[in-house]
């Protein structure tokens, strides 16, 4: 009879005359428990309540507060109800609460309430049926949404998609304690950290966590139990399970299988026993649950190689872009520590003696590894050097080398594996890795060792080849340059001068120049500008050049070609072509009144704009064959007449600060 019939038989009243007991048959009959109450005690039980509650004779039930069978949590609200039931007429809606049986076992029960009259009192009549095996099921259900719904995320790592797991299921069962045994790439198992409650404590982890006990439930695939009080289910493991419940909580082992393989054992732990049905939903549950823990490992496979890759394309960029070599070591490194998960990670190179010494390190508590001088042969990485062959030492041993052995105990290294750095055959240094925890990597993660010791060989070769050519080029720059100190040297002593003019205005135009923030990696060139400024006077007569008096029209017309000759004179020299504007438009004036072009303004380069301010500085304050050196004020006071006509204003701005600060003598060179 199912709960609506009962109500129907039960809500009846007797009719004037007739008696309660005439109900009897149909009310013991029904397989719903009915009970009713008067003052919150017991004063009637069918037969289907007593066995509801546990018990074996209505003597144990009759007499009872309600109390005595329901759950602390529904004290309050069930009073509230059996009130509100007595004011009305009609049923109340039914209320699903906790009844706690005889024996403690706590189910769930749907319970309808109407007042009625018991002996001629009001009494409450409730019908009650369990639906425990119902709320079993809407939780399983729950339980395998939950699942679905959070595990199949595409953007859970498989570290969150075994927490959440393990969470899902600790609630699911109302778990004291849960876990996850863990295979690695090896085929060993460790707990790796996902415990709960009672089995997060030591002796419960080495107990579960045995080699031969993981050993068994990883090959046999089945469920195994054990629960405090035999019997234990479906399939049990005998001595370690047993010794597992001996401490008091009933465990259930679960293999999470996929593809035929188990990828993790589920441990759940409790003082309640498990029963068939939570059996039976375990059963339901592994596969989804294993299937989807290797997805999201395959995905974070995914994703490292992915950051890998990066990682290679950010060291092959700083690599083409970089011409600094620590700054690109010090860059490998710190992708090399951070995607393979290591402690430290070094780069021996090889000297010029043979030897492997020190270049670059990083997570180095010490100072010792940067004392590294290893000989090939030597252990660890003089074996690499002369084998050109990885060297992998997952747990470390003494290695019979003083000054190895005391960085492996001053470092607390427990892992060491190491790579050829090989360019064009030839072997060009090591890459060391260091690990304070015994580390057995798998494959992809050697490949990417691989990888990055063949691009830090590339970073070294191609840093040695700049630098070889840096060194090439400095020669030629200090070759040039000491040809071009000979050139204006020479052109001073021709033009009266001891020398020491070009060397002045050429240090006054840099620092009139960095002064106005002028870009520093164009100072080269501005020197050689200022040094060759008057080159082209070496093509005009000394008939001219070394006249005492004023020239005439004529002479001042070959003059002027001075700096037309310094171009065509410079032009064909690829080295000092970009030197070319100081000596081409120095003469050139603010006001367009200069030569050879007959610029103004912000036309005239900025170089020749500076420079023309030192050069008549210094040349006002020089003795000339045909006037006597001007003094300090009389030279600035006619830069300051011809400023905005002859000079720029900012330029004389500038110069003028220098002045007042004293850092424009332009004696120093």
């Amino acid at each position: 009879m199912d709960i609506q019939t009962s109500q129907s038989a039960t809500m009846l009243r007797p009719a004037a005359g007739q008696q309660e007991t005439d109900f009897l048959p149909l009310v013991t009959a029904t397989v719903n428990g009915i009970f009713i109450i008067q003052d919150g005690l017991i004063v009637y039980a069918n037969p289907a309540a007593i066995g509801l509650v546990g018990a074996e004779s209505p003597d144990q039930v009759i007499g009872q507060p309600t109390t005595r069978f329901q759950h602390a949590d529904f004290h309050e609200a069930t009073r509230q109800r059996f009130a509100q039931v007595l004011r009305q007429v009609g049923p109340a809606p039914a209320m699903e609460q906790k009844l706690i049986r005889l024996d403690g076992e706590v189910i769930d029960v749907e319970v309808l309430s109407v007042a009625a009259s018991y002996q001629g009192q009001p009494a409450i009549q409730a019908v009650m049926r369990n639906i425990s095996p119902r709320k079993r099921l809407e939780t399983a259900l729950q339980t395998m949404g939950r699942l679905t719904q959070t595990m199949m995320r595409t953007d859970i790592s498989r570290h969150g998609v075994l927490q959440t797991f393990l969470d899902v299921m600790s609630q699911s069962f109302s778990a004291d304690g849960a876990a996850l045994v863990l295979p690695t790439a090896n085929g060993k198992h460790y707990v790796n950290g996902f415990t709960f409650g009672a089995l997060a404590e030591p002796k419960m982890v080495a107990l579960f966590s045995s080699e031969e006990l993981t050993e068994r439930i990883f090959s046999n695939r089945a469920i195994g139990s054990s629960s405090p009080q035999p019997p234990a289910s479906p399939a049990t493991y005998d001595e370690q399970l047993a010794q597992l419940a001996g401490l008091g909580l009933a465990l259930a082992a679960v293999p999470l299988i996929a593809e035929q393989k188990t990828v993790a054992v589920l441990w759940l732990a409790r003082r309640t026993p498990f029963d068939d049905f939570e059996f039976g939903l375990l059963d339901s549950i592994r596969a989804q649950a294993g299937i989807n823990i290797q997805r999201a490992a395959l995905a974070d496979k995914l994703r490292q190689s992915l950051k890998r890759m990066e990682s290679l394309q950010r060291i092959d960029r700083s690599i083409n872009t970089s011409l600094d070599l620590q700054v690109t070591l010090n860059l490998l490194l710190e992708q090399v520590s951070r995607e393979l998960d290591v402690d430290a990670v070094s780069i021996l190179m090889v000297d010029e003696l043979g030897n492997l010494r020190f270049k670059a390190g990083r997570g180095f508590r010490t100072g010792l590894i940067e004392k590294a001088d290893v000989k090939l042969a030597h252990p660890w990485a003089g074996e690499v050097a002369m084998q050109r062959e990885l060297v992998k030492i997952p747990l470390i041993k003494p290695s019979g080398t003083a000054a190895l052995d005391e960085l492996v105990a001053a470092e607390a290294f427990s892992s060491y594996f190491a790579a050829p750095l090989v360019s064009q055959t030839d072997l060009i240094g090591v890459l060391e890795i260091f690990h304070r925890q015994p580390l057995d990597p798998d494959q992809p993660w050697f490949d990417f060792l691989r990888s990055v010791a063949e691009q830090a060989a590339i970073a070294i070769r191609n840093a040695d080849l700049f630098r070889n050519t840096q060194r090439a080029k400095t020669e030629i720059e200090l070759a040039y340059e000491a040809t071009l100190s000979g050139w204006v040297h020479a052109l001073d002593l021709r033009d009266g001068e001891t020398g020491a003019h070009t060397q002045r205005v050429t240090s006054l135009c840099l620092s009139l120049a960095r002064a106005m923030q002028y870009p520093s990696e164009h100072l080269p060139q501005m020197w050689r500008g200022a040094m060759l400024h008057d080159i082209g006077k070496m093509a005009i007569p000394d008939s001219i050049l070394r006249k005492p008096g004023a020239l005439s029209e004529d002479e001042w017309a070959v003059m002027k070609t001075h700096p037309a000759l310094a171009r065509n004179l410079l032009a064909p020299i690829e080295f000092l072509r970009s030197a070319i504007d100081i000596p081409y438009y120095h003469h050139e004036k603010w006001d367009g009144s200069g030569y050879p072009e007959g610029l103004a303004g912000v036309h005239i380069p900025l170089e020749a704009r500076i420079f023309a301010v030192a050069d008549v500085w210094d040349a006002l304050r020089s003795d000339r064959p045909y006037r006597a050196a001007w003094s300090d004020q009389q030279a600035l006071d006619h830069i300051r007449e011809q400023k905005g006509k002859a000079f720029d204003p900012n330029v004389v701005d500038v110069f003028e600060k220098m002045i007042a600060a004293g850092t424009a003598s332009g004696d120093s060179t």
